[in-house]
């Protein structure tokens, strides 16, 4: 039975806050490396010929994404604005995920990161960012953690 009990690890103390920034810091930090900022960086290719999946202009599709993939992830990785953020990179997922992927898992044009990207985003802004962030220190934080 202690054996049992030692796998729920009750040596190491529970910190959600520090579980929170994580999950900030490694989804953000990845969004811009490996998405954001080829795109930035490839503005006059893909700004006119960028998919316009929702029908609201490949511009403006462009500009959306870019914003979210690159300065709401720096955002969401200080915690400013979290939620606000979060919904924004969830929701680019999830189109990335549905009308660019075509929800496919596996093959040529998978969607399984766009898809596991969109789930943390969403986490995030189910939770809030928690203690360690700027949304926490300034009382822009919307959860009742005190």
């Amino acid at each position: 039975m202690k054996f049992i009990k030692q796998l729920g690890l009750p040596f190491i103390p529970i910190n959600s806050n520090l579980g929170l920034l994580l999950l900030r810091f490694c989804f953000g930090s990845l969004m811009i490396i490996y998405h954001g900022w080829e795109k930035m960086m490839t503005a006059e290719r893909q700004f006119h010929t960028f998919p316009d999946l929702i029908g609201i202009s490949s511009e403006l599709s462009y500009v959306l994404v870019v914003w979210f993939e690159n300065f709401g992830a720096i955002l969401l990785i200080l915690g400013l604005f979290t939620r606000i953020n979060a919904l924004g990179l969830a929701f680019t997922m999830f189109v990335a995920f549905s009308l660019f992927h075509h929800m496919q898992f596996t093959g040529p044009s998978s969607g399984q990161s766009a898809f596991a990207f969109g789930f943390a985003y969403l986490t995030l802004f189910f939770t809030g960012p928690g203690k360690y962030s700027l949304d926490y220190l300034w009382g822009i934080n919307s959860t009742n953690e005190k």
